[in-house]
Formats: C-alpha cells, structure tokens, sequence
C-alpha cells in the first residue's frame, strides 16, 4: 500500500518540476 502513495507523490512532483524547468527554459522545454 506504501508503494501506491509514493508512486502517486512521484507523479506529482514530476509535474511541478516540468513546469519549473519550461519556466526557466521558456517554452521550449517539454521535458
């Protein structure tokens, strides 16, 4: 079950640091 939370924690952060990355790359960081 604790395997479950972490995974959805890790999509969460994976998204809030995309955003930061296009941020500072501009628009052209898809990553």
């Amino acid at each position: 079950m604790k395997l479950h939370r972490n995974a959805g924690s890790r999509r969460n952060g994976d998204t809030g640091i995309t955003i930061i990355v296009t941020g500072e790359g501009g628009l052209r960081g898809p990553r």
